[in-house]
C-alpha cells in the first residue's frame, strides 16, 4: 500500500481522473486490472457516499470498511 510520506498531509487529496487509462497502460495481468478497476470503483462510491475527497485518510478509511464487508457491491463490477 502506498503510503503518505511524513511531509503529506494525510487529508491531502489526490487526484484520479485518468485512473482508466493508468490502468490500462500498466503492465499487469488482465485479472489484476479488473481487480483494481472493481476497487477503485467502490472507493469512488465510498468517497461520494460518505461525502469525503479522495484523501490518503479516505483511503484508508475504505480499506478498513472494505475488509469487514470483503464483497463489492454489484455496480463495481461494470465497465
Amino acid at each position: 500500500m502506498v503510503q503518505p510520506s511524513p511531509s503529506q498531509d494525510m487529508n491531502r487529496a489526490f487526484r484520479l481522473y485518468d485512473w482508466s487509462d493508468r490502468l490500462t497502460a500498466a503492465d499487469l495481468s488482465a485479472e489484476d486490472k479488473h481487480s483494481y478497476a472493481v476497487t477503485l470503483r467502490w472507493y469512488f462510491s465510498f468517497c461520494k457516499q460518505q461525502q469525503l475527497r479522495a484523501t490518503y485518510q479516505s483511503a484508508k478509511s475504505f480499506l478498513e470498511t472494505a475488509k469487514q464487508d470483503k464483497s463489492p457491491p454489484d455496480f463495481a463490477y461494470q465497465k
